[in-house]
Parts: structure tokens; sequence; C-alpha cells
């Protein structure tokens, strides 16, 4: 399989504590490329995963907000020229999650001689978690 992606390894709190916001709608998939669902309203970080979100239509703009609980604080991403969102949660690493955006399988970009591809990428954090549909906090 081959990919082009950029991603960043964001140091939470917990990222039991955590849920990302921007990824409704978008069709869910395993590394495999094998579709499990459609997401609806927010990803809970509450256990290890490693998924690809593809937007609706052939949108390559993309925003997700990583909501850390435990630091009071929003990661926001932005991402262009990419068809899937990357999130990865890693197993027994509760303190990091990386998120990004990639090209790959039908998407991935193939370039002759001479041909260059550009994807943009932004991050940035906020203080507040002001998202008025949030989950509940775990007791």
């Amino acid at each position: 399989s081959q990919a082009v992606g950029v991603l960043a390894a964001i140091r939470v709190g917990d990222a039991d504590q955590c849920w990302i916001s921007g990824l409704s709608g978008h069709e869910c998939s395993d590394l495999d490329g094998i579709a499990t669902h459609t997401q609806v309203g927010h990803l809970p970080m509450t256990q290890p995963m490693t998924h690809l979100f593809e937007a609706p239509g052939e949108s390559r703009e993309h925003r997700v907000e990583l909501h850390d609980r435990s630091l009071e604080r929003t990661t926001i991403l932005t991402g262009s020229s990419a068809r899937e969102a990357f999130v990865w949660r890693p197993e027994g690493v509760p303190e990091f999650v990386v998120l990004g955006f990639v090209n790959r399988r039908r998407h991935v970009v193939r370039l002759t001689p001479g041909q260059t591809f550009s994807m943009g990428f932004t991050i940035g954090a906020t203080p507040s978690l002001s998202v008025p549909d949030a989950p509940a906090r775990p007791h």
C-alpha cells in the first residue's frame, strides 16, 4: 500500500478524557481500507484505535479538533489536498494521540518526473473546551 501524508503526535493529559470533533459524516475505515461505519457525532478516544476517515463527496479540506478535558485544551488541525483524516491512539500510551491527513489507495499521489504535489497542514491550540455537545466527563 502506498500513501502520502502529514501527521502530528500530540501530547495529551489523558487520552481517555479526549474526544475528536469534525469527523461526523465521514466514512471510517481501518488501515486495510475496509469501511466499518459512518462516524456520527464526536469520536471518544477511550480505547486504542487506528482509523482513517474519508470526507463525503470530493472534499480535500479538513478541520479536526482534539478536545483534551484533562489539559483544558483544544488542538485544531486543518489540512488541504488530502482525502482522509488519520486518527491513531496507540495501545498502552495514554499520553499521545496521533492525527493527520493522508492520500492513499485510490487517491494516492502519483507523480511523473518534473511534477510536484503540495499538502497543507496547520496546527494550533486554544485553552477552551467550548463544545456545547461534548461527551460527559468519565466517572
